[in-house]
């Protein structure tokens, strides 16, 4: 029998179980015409079919769908394509119930202009059974005319918890839904979830997706972006969002992109990341210019000063100590990624080479190929070693007595200096910003990151040095150690265990990474590519000319 399909007791049972506001006469009401709008579904589905042709007809020209239920955008022809066959056969059984126009139109003056002026009355139920007698060509159906239905607040109930529970509506849809029946019912958002037969959080996370730009609601309506992918764009200003949202769209490598949500989500994560992360840069430049004016430290251009002598003037962190205590700080370089950079006035002390220096020690022949150049910030040496100081040339690099592997590279002998002095510079340097993006990774990660880095963490044990990646991860304020481990997995805190083996496998590919061997412009081995690149795709981390000239561009994004 051609009676469609019931959506008002949704509705209905969730009113049963709203909380009543006694001091809200006007949603008492509206909570009375949501009962009143059930008990006449009922008698309308309840009908003989001798009583249904003894109703008075309406043709279909004069009705029109109410502007406050979404369903009638979108209803599936293919769906409706059964009951107007029944129609055709048997007619419309179940009669739909109406308001006048004008009485709907009395309760929101705004509705006079998204109802057609030739309708004389608008449906108050029945969307699918008006939608299929078009299909079948009937010229007109029988209908209840129900006044009391006429109120918006009923309808913006009714309507809602419906479509919601027969999954008729898009996000932004069931969003837009909230809003009108906290309009209509004059109720807190936090009483809409009860009112509809849904849980708070789904109304307030639905709801954020309004505070998107209306390009990325489209996209979310489409399913183009997800709703929860959407709302990461809620964590970077207002007024960056749709730019973020572009940026994230063109960054897809093909079209058919487009078609899977899961690249698209990757893709906004990490242009959400990248504007967070240019934040946060720009945020600890401020500081870091604060910080130099208050100690008296000026700021100023190291090439107008030094011109071409310029790197042997740069201080590494070891050497701040000295060089101010001496009174030799000749000023300092906030970089874009507010790391500040030292320079003394005379060249830095490891480039003040003693005049009967042997030649022979000049250069990097103190380089093993095995070392590792991770900044002295992040090493833990023994106080009570013995250390061994010289005024001949250093480069700096931690000298370990440990032979090459065979399938290492190893750095001229012969070199400039210069040119491997600042080539190391710029390794440290990039080092620093994957060392701030591993930061931002492990305090922020998903399932999918964790997986790939530990993966290419095991599969790289032929490259990588444990007690490197522990030193550096320890340095990254995550103790690996035994004992430590053991303690948390005894524990069983989770999330604690996977954020620190996060950080440990992290930790020991970027030891690799940052070994001085690859200051000769040599290509990373691919897993500690993959590690570099991860970096960069994820946003936290902008690639720098000396990552380029190590990366293989054969390799990069083939993990994708």
């Amino acid at each position: 029998m051609a009676r469609g399909k019931g959506g008002a007791s949704a509705a209905a049972r969730a009113a049963a179980g709203a909380p009543t506001r006694t001091s809200a006469p006007g949603a008492m009401a509206a909570a009375a015409g949501v009962q009143a709008f059930e008990e006449a579904r009922t008698e309308a589905e309840s009908m003989t079919p001798l009583q249904v042709a003894e109703l008075p007809r309406i043709p279909l020209s004069q009705i029109a769908p109410h502007p406050l239920n979404p369903e009638h955008r979108h209803i599936d022809v293919d769906e409706l394509q059964a009951l107007a066959a029944d129609i055709k056969r048997r007619g419309l059984l179940t009669p739909i119930l109406v308001a006048s126009r004008d009485k709907v139109v009395s309760y929101d003056a705004d509705l006079d202009t998204q109802i057609p002026k030739s309708a004389q009355v608008v449906l108050a139920d029945g969307h699918r059974r008006w939608g299929a007698a078009q299909l079948a060509g009937v010229e007109d159906v029988p209908y209840l005319l129900r006044e009391d239905l006429a109120d918006p607040a009923i309808a913006a109930e009714v309507f809602l918890a419906s479509n919601i529970h027969h999954q008729r509506l898009t996000p932004i849809e069931e969003a837009q839904g909230y809003v009108r029946l906290q309009r209509y019912r004059k109720v807190k958002q936090s009483e809409l979830g009860a009112l509809v037969g849904v849980s708070q959080p789904r109304v307030s996370k639905t709801l954020k997706l309004l505070e998107l730009p209306k390009v990325v609601q489209t996209a979310v309506s489409a399913g183009t972006v997800s709703p929860h992918a959407a709302r990461e764009l809620l964590s970077v200003p207002a007024d960056t969002r749709e730019q973020t949202y572009l940026a994230a769209i063109e960054s897809l490598t093909s079209a058919d992109d487009l078609d899977r949500p899961a690249r698209v989500a990757d893709a906004l994560r990490a242009a959400v990341n990248a504007v967070r992360r240019t934040a946060e840069e720009a945020d600890a430049a401020d500081k870091a210019r604060q910080a130099l004016a208050e100690n008296g430290i000026p700021e100023i251009d190291p090439d107008a000063v030094f011109g071409s002598e310029e790197w042997q003037h740069q201080l590494r962190d070891s050497e701040l100590d000295e060089v101010r205590n001496a009174g030799e700080l000749a000023g300092a370089v906030v970089q874009s990624t507010g790391r500040v950079v030292y320079y003394s006035t005379p060249p830095a002390p490891r480039h003040r080479v003693a005049k009967d220096a042997d030649p022979t020690q000049t250069g990097v022949v103190d380089a093993d190929p095995a070392s590792s150049d991770i900044p002295s910030e992040y090493d833990t040496p023994d106080p009570g070693a013995p250390t061994e100081k010289s005024d001949d040339y250093s480069n700096g690099i931690i000298v370990a007595p440990v032979q090459p592997a065979p399938d290492q590279p190893t750095a001229p002998i012969d070199a400039p200096a210069a040119a491997i002095e600042i080539a190391l510079r710029a390794g440290e340097e990039a080092h620093h910003g994957r060392v701030e993006a591993m930061r931002r990774i492990v305090a922020d990660h998903n399932q999918s990151t964790l997986l790939d880095v530990l993966g290419d963490a095991v599969l790289a044990t032929e490259w990588i040095d444990v007690d490197l990646g522990q030193q550096l991860a320890s340095g990254l304020g995550h103790d690996v150690s035994p004992t430590a481990v053991e303690h948390l997995l005894l524990e069983g805190r989770r999330v604690d265990v996977h954020r620190t083996a996060l950080a440990a496998a992290l930790a020991a590919l970027e030891a690799e990474a940052a070994r001085s061997t690859y200051a000769a412009d040599d290509t990373w081995p691919i897993v500690i590519q993959r590690h570099v690149q991860r970096l960069a795709d994820l946003g936290h981390y902008r690639l720098t000319p000396f990552d380029e000239a190590r990366l293989d561009t054969t390799h990069r994004g083939a993990d994708r």
